[in-house]
């Protein structure tokens, strides 16, 4: 005789089609292991907590990247303009993309501080979180970050290059901000070479700035001199992560100990994150990853929130390039003729808690 009575619900009811690429992405990911290791006692940095040395290191890192919202692959989102409903397999530069524009707004809210305290992380994550849905409404989900692209060459479907992946931020930033939404400010420098006439502009606005700035750090790999760059900028508190990775594999960078990088893995199904009340994980497990084996063509992402914190940009950035022949970011005092793609301006509103 059957038990089953109506209303009654069987887990493998709840399977889903696209749950099979999600399966079998993850396990192969399980049998290939992970960049997960012990941390020895050192130094060790990450954006939007600083410095620890101490005990417990690894405990420490956990807790602090645990702060930031994590995206990674998703399945069963509503068809893009390929027809495709999961990113797997080519969207790791949006999904890296996705994280540290969400760690600028995360900062836009906390009213432009790197520090996050404990009692204000959820409130945060609930006004950061629904801009980033696996929605055709959502304006920076993944429907947005692949249209928008369209317009910089990279067909849907396609792997995003460095700087059509900071444009397409910068132009969807500037759409969010048309439409009434809130965030910062967001200048692309395609040439390395920042303006502080436009940011000091926008500053004086009561505008908080996000400087996007892609670059090669060399040919077939990472010179010595460019990795200490690389940490360097990791260090500074207006830092929000850099979009790298190994091979072709895009990553974003949150931190180091010594000569590591650590890094948050967008290489991970999940089910579409089509629900507020059903995120999936927004949370990552951190990795380490030398430095040397890390890809040369990245994304630097730096926020700045007054005046006073570009004057320590400045600073912390003329640092950074002291071992260097030529620097690879510049600040230009001085007005000058600029291509049109150099400098584009996304939303620009204040933002605090409230």
């Amino acid at each position: 005789m059957s038990e089953d009575r109506e209303g009654s619900h069987a887990p493998w009811l709840d399977f889903r089609p696209s749950d099979i690429i999600q399966y079998i992405y993850n396990f192969v990911g399980k049998l290939r292991g992970c960049d997960v290791a012990t941390l020895d006692d050192g130094d060790v940095y990450v954006i939007g907590e600083g410095k620890y040395n101490g005990v417990d290191t690894a405990v420490w890192v956990t807790r602090a990247t645990q702060k930031l919202l994590y995206f990674s692959y998703r399945c069963g989102f509503t068809p893009l303009s390929n027809g495709s409903t999961t990113d797997v397999a080519w969207g790791c530069v949006v999904r890296a993309a996705q994280m540290l524009l969400a760690q600028a707004h995360m900062r836009f809210f906390n009213s432009g501080h790197a520090f996050v305290d404990g009692s204000a992380l959820q409130i945060l994550r609930e006004k950061v979180q629904p801009l980033f849905l696996d929605d055709p409404s959502a304006p920076f989900g993944i429907h947005a970050m692949t249209s928008e692209a369209e317009k910089y060459g990279v067909a849907c479907g396609q792997w995003f290059g460095m700087t059509p992946a900071a444009k397409t931020i910068a132009s969807l930033c500037q759409q969010h901000s048309l439409r009434g939404g809130n965030g910062p400010a967001v200048l692309v420098f395609v040439d390395r070479e920042v303006s502080a006439l436009k940011v000091r502009d926008l500053l004086s606005h009561s505008r908080q700035v996000v400087l996007l700035i892609p670059a090669v750090l060399g040919l077939d790999r990472i010179s010595v001199k460019y990795s200490k760059m690389l940490i360097r900028c990791l260090e500074m508190e207006s830092c929000i992560g850099v979009i790298g990775g190994r091979k072709s594999s895009a990553l974003y960078f949150v931190g180091h100990q010594s000569n590591n990088i650590i890094y948050l893995d967008p290489h991970r199904a999940q089910r579409a994150f089509t629900e507020v009340a059903s995120p999936g994980e927004l949370t990552g497990a951190w990795h380490l990853l030398p430095v040397t084996a890390c890809s040369t063509s990245i994304l630097f992402g730096f926020y700045i929130d007054s005046l006073e914190s570009f004057k320590q940009f400045e600073a912390d950035m003329l640092e950074a390039n002291s071992a260097l022949a030529f620097p690879l970011i510049s600040v230009a005092t001085s007005e000058r003729l600029e291509p049109d793609d150099s400098g584009s301006i996304g939303s620009c509103s204040s933002g605090s808690l409230a």
